[in-house]
């Protein structure tokens, strides 16, 4: 008589959260780990995998994606089971899990300028903002870097305390820019009162104040003991930013910056010599993959339409080492999380560059999962991932250390990808109890979180 749905077995289980580092089987009932010991008994399994020679760690969470679709392929077959959409309205995440998911769990935080139009709005207009945003089962608000004044700024993340919402910012302030000094302003604002997530700190070291790594330690000074602010950082050397032109401008300032920073003018002549010359990249989707566009073809895919994505290489690796590895006086990572900000865009690089770092010895495996897994869980409240402890959530993600990538991914007990091959469906939709109404009616597998046990609030 068998006790398990599923067992994995004779990998090596590397769960910080449970102070597992070991050689054994995990076991699952009912998308729940039902028992992690030396040698559980193969007749009492379902279904069996050998995973031995493999790495076993809680499934990997991406904090900060766009997903727009074909993100949600281009995550799960690089190993990552859960993703926070940063920008989409909730109503498109669903749809695009419906008809695109490959059974992640998908969470979602709205950005402010899907319902806010005004520099200015007042704190009512705010407030109906995000009982609109959680109703609809986002988790909260992002204040994204089109800029916005100090004074909505503020008022934002004050009714979203208020509120216990979660509120994550892109460091584009109208006075400072987004930059260095932007992401100076809003740490100081904060004081320790204010509680909120910094977005991708690699945005804001990119030698646009002074040079990158003074930048990069000038960021890690400003976060080192603030209790009240979550942060992430990414692998990739890529950003993604608009592409879109008005009269003869670039309309977004980051986009702007990253003329800037390779020597061409921030204007569409600018731009186009940006796209020839293969400094500016352009993400297309080519056979079922996404692939950067160089050159002549990068030019002619963004003629089509100058609304689309497209991709400097402003990012210094240096940087990006420095940021996800940093540790405070107390041994914790300055910087919570490793993100990728990617989804969408080709640049969803936790596995194969966070392995990397782990090959090279700037982090050890331990640290790699702590980074990737059971930060990211803490920081929004996901306390029944980030670790394999029994009774939590059968999220893993199987890591063949021997070739740098995800071999299985695991969601909720069910195998959504074998090497590299997407085989899972839909999706489950992580939402709060303001938000169950809503994501109910999609049809949609949902989990609910309490936020007051988000990493803001706790």
């Amino acid at each position: 008589m068998t006790r398990f749905d599923l067992v994995l077995k004779g990998g090596h289980v590397v769960d910080p959260a449970n102070g597992i580092d070991a050689i054994l089987d995990v076991a699952i009932v009912k998308s729940r780990v039902a028992a992690v010991e030396p040698d559980i008994n193969p007749r009492q399994a379902e279904a069996l995998l050998d995973l031995s020679g493999k790495v076993v760690i809680p499934g990997i969470i991406d904090p900060h994606v766009h997903i727009r679709n074909v993100g949600h392929r281009n995550m799960t077959k690089v190993g990552v089971v859960t993703a926070v959409d940063v920008f989409a309205p909730m109503d498109d995440v669903l749809q695009g899990t419906k008809a695109f998911g490959t059974g992640m769990n998908i969470a979602d935080i709205t950005s402010i300028h899907h319902q806010i139009k005004e520099p200015r709005p007042v704190r009512a207009e705010l407030d109906a903002m995000l009982d609109d945003y959680l109703a609809s089962g986002a988790l909260g608000v992002k204040v994204i870097q089109e800029p916005l004044p100090h004074e909505t700024i503020l008022n934002t993340i004050v009714a979203a305390n208020e509120k216990g919402a979660y509120v994550k910012l892109d460091c584009g302030v109208t006075e400072e820019g987004s930059n260095l000094l932007g992401l100076k302003w809003i740490v100081g604002a904060a004081g320790s009162d204010l509680h909120l997530d910094v977005a991708h700190i690699n945005s804001y070291c990119r030698g646009q104040v002074k040079d990158p790594i003074e930048e990069a330690l000038d960021a890690i000074r400003l976060l080192e003991g603030k209790e009240n602010i979550q942060s992430e950082s990414y692998l990739g050397v890529i950003n993604g930013t608009s592409g879109r032109i008005v009269g003869g401008v670039p309309l977004n300032g980051c986009t702007r910056d990253c003329l800037r920073l390779g020597g061409y003018p921030e204007t569409e002549e600018g731009m186009k010599r940006a796209l020839l010359d293969g400094y500016c990249k352009v993400p297309e989707r080519v056979g079922g993959e996404t692939l950067l566009l160089e050159g002549t073809e990068a030019f002619k895919a963004w003629l089509k339409t100058d609304q689309r994505t497209v991709c400097f290489p402003v990012n210094l690796p240096s940087v990006a080492i420095l940021l996800a590895t940093r540790k405070d006086s107390k041994k914790r990572f300055v910087v919570n999380a490793i993100s990728t900000d990617g989804g969408s865009t080709p640049r969803n690089l936790i596995v194969n560059s966070g392995l990397a770092l782990v090959r090279y010895g700037a982090l050890t495996l331990n640290e790699f999962v702590v980074k990737t897994s059971f930060n990211p869980s803490r920081m929004y409240g996901m306390l029944e991932k980030g670790g394999l402890g029994v009774g939590m959530d059968d999220d893993v993600t199987v890591l063949d250390l021997e070739r740098g990538r995800a071999g299985i991914g695991i969601a909720f007990g069910t195998v959504i990808m074998v090497d590299g091959v997407v085989v899972g469906r839909g999706g489950t939709i992580i939402t709060t109890e303001k938000g169950v109404k809503t994501v109910k009616a999609s049809g949609l597998s949902y989990d609910v979180i309490d936020l007051n046990q988000c990493g803001l609030y706790t």
